[in-house]
């Protein structure tokens, strides 16, 4: 079989390619899915995505909300890159075919209201038959827990031991992803797919297919 990466932009370290293309392949998304169609890319971080994708004529829109954290000296000049949040998107209605994220919205977001926005802005900004692919990691800790609703407050943080934390903070995560996010991703009628890390079989995640009608 043909090493893709080997084909990317040269800039982009080997394993990260490997990395990015397998989590790309898993989640269902290839070159011919995403050849000749307006591809957006949300949670875009240092855009190797949309590099992948350059290299094989694709073109893909990054969005990033903070990309001082990749980009201190400029935003890159070679490639599509927006400057903007998931949940309030700087496009017009029915601009793209595709959106993906392979940053996973539901375990990123800084405050749960920001979920069902991201939904309803990814519905506004597909066109009509596109769809919105993203991931679901049950297991990292949402900082949106501790915007929102935090765990300990200050006083409290002293008087516990970092294990009765760590124990109120995952009974939080775990009702957020065992109650609340199903729900939600149910009213949006979200497809959900389990899936194994190949790079870790023991982790569990989802993918999330959002279709606009």
């Amino acid at each position: 079989m043909l090493d893709e990466s080997k084909q990317l932009s040269p800039h982009i370290p080997e394993k990260l390619k490997k990395e990015t293309i397998s989590r790309l392949r898993e989640m269902g998304v290839t070159p011919n899915s995403l050849r000749g169609k307006e591809v957006l890319d949300i949670g875009a971080g240092d855009a190797n995505f949309a590099r992948i994708a350059k290299a094989k004529g694709i073109r893909v829109t990054s969005l990033e909300k903070y990309p001082e954290h990749n980009f201190p000296e400029g935003l890159p000049v070679d490639i599509p890159y927006v400057v903007g949040g998931a949940e309030e998107m700087p496009f017009e209605n029915e601009s793209f075919d595709t959106i993906i994220s392979l940053a996973g919205p539901p375990s990123s977001v800084e405050h749960i209201a920001d979920i069902e926005r991201i939904l309803k802005e990814a519905l506004r900004v597909l066109k009509p038959g596109g769809e919105f692919r993203f991931t679901i990691h049950p297991g990292i800790f949402l900082s949106a827990l501790w915007n929102d609703d935090p765990p300990v407050t200050p006083e409290e943080f002293k008087r516990f031991s970092p294990m009765q934390v760590s124990a109120r903070s995952q009974a939080k995560a775990e009702k957020y992803y065992s109650e609340f996010l199903p729900k939600l991703l149910d009213t949006y009628h979200v497809k959900r797919k389990d899936l194994i890390d190949d790079y870790n079989p023991k982790r569990k995640w989802q993918l999330c297919i959002l279709k606009r009608k």
